[in-house]
């Protein structure tokens, strides 16, 4: 149980971080990446720098009503002249990027001002018009460029791969297999993993299948641990730890002795031309083997203790990241039988 367990354990962890991976892909605006690079296609700083002084200008009370006008006037043709020269390649136009919530925030904020215009307009307040045309000038630029990036969001949409009528029936025959109460935990466990690892499947459902698996893994852990203590009280034992703690004090042992910088320059000999591929993708510059090793850190240790005919007792898994990312996202993983390495490989 406790070996299917700590699989399970694992393979929640793992998909995890390939949903992350995948969440640039899907939503790339939400990447500091793309929000450093759209800056680069308007006038970023000073569309901030005018809704501060907006906001400056109508809190500051002891301005005069027509020097708050002129002043305002200045900061709308500002505004309009920047998102009218803004030159936003297409690809970049998503719904979600930090220049379309830029631009929604100043629509909501310059209608309200508006408003409080029309307000004291209304009541003699002796607004020019020239304030109100200025002002509609800049929230339809606004909202005229908000559009677009509506619609090219929609186009990157309806452009990603979609479910053939097969493959939705499958779909919805595993959902509805879910919902049932007769279904066993193993079957649900089957159905989530099948529904993470389908790349058609909706974003946020794959991310609700891994909240599921985990919290089948907690709920699970609970249900021993009750186990365990009514076993106790009923016959006043309980099943004997002592020799799988004193098997894993064992292996920590075997680890010191071995020392991280072992496993260290394996790992960097091992996967250090993949290293060097992986941060050419990133943008990285090439590293030496002595460096790659230098940036290994172990992320955390796994001990498993497998009473088994035929099989050493105990091994401890590494897991392993660099202070670079220069594997891209992915962990490492050693794994050490009896103070010695008998496998490396990748994670995705």
């Amino acid at each position: 149980w406790f070996e299917n367990r700590l699989e399970l354990m694992r393979e929640v962890e793992f998909t995890a971080r390939r949903l992350k991976a995948e969440l640039g892909d899907q939503f790339p605006e939400m990447s500091e990446r793309f929000a450093e690079e759209i800056r680069g296609y308007y006038d970023a700083e000073g569309f901030r720098q005018l809704m501060e002084d907006l906001d400056a200008v109508v809190g500051e009370r002891t301005l005069t009503l027509s020097a708050q006008v002129g002043r305002l006037i200045q900061i709308f043709n500002g505004l309009d002249a920047i998102v009218r020269e803004a030159e936003i390649p297409c690809s970049m136009k998503l719904e979600g990027s930090p220049f379309n919530v830029a631009l929604l925030e100043a629509v909501s904020r310059l209608q309200e001002t508006r408003a409080l215009a029309g307000r004291a307009a209304a009541h003699g307040g002796g607004v020019p018009e020239e304030f109100f045309s200025s002002v509609d000038r800049a929230i339809d630029s606004m909202k005229a460029s908000s559009a677009e990036h509506e619609e090219w969001s929609r186009r990157y949409e309806e452009s990603r791969p979609r479910f053939s009528e097969r493959e939705q029936l499958r779909v919805d025959l595993l959902e509805e297999e879910l919902g049932r109460q007769d279904t066993r935990d193993c079957r649900k466990i089957e159905i989530w993993r099948e529904l993470c690892g389908n790349k058609l499947v909706n974003f946020e459902r794959r991310i609700d299948c891994v909240e599921s698996l985990s919290n089948l893994l907690i709920e699970s852990a609970e249900r021993v641990s009750e186990s365990i203590m009514t076993a106790r009280k009923r016959y006043s034992v309980q099943p004997p730890m002592d020799a799988y703690v004193e098997e894993i004090n064992r292996v920590m042992e075997d680890l010191d002795g071995l020392g991280f910088a072992v496993l260290a320059d394996a790992l960097a000999g091992r996967f250090f031309e993949e290293a060097n591929s992986w941060r050419s993708d990133s943008g990285l510059p090439r590293v030496s083997l002595e460096n790659l090793a230098d940036m290994l850190y172990p992320a955390f240790i796994c001990v498993s203790v497998i009473d088994r005919e035929g099989r050493p007792p105990g091994r401890a898994e590494i897991y392993v990241k660099d202070s670079e990312n220069s594997f891209g996202g992915r962990v490492l993983r050693v794994c050490v039988t009896c103070g010695r390495i008998v496998e490396m490989s990748v994670i995705d």
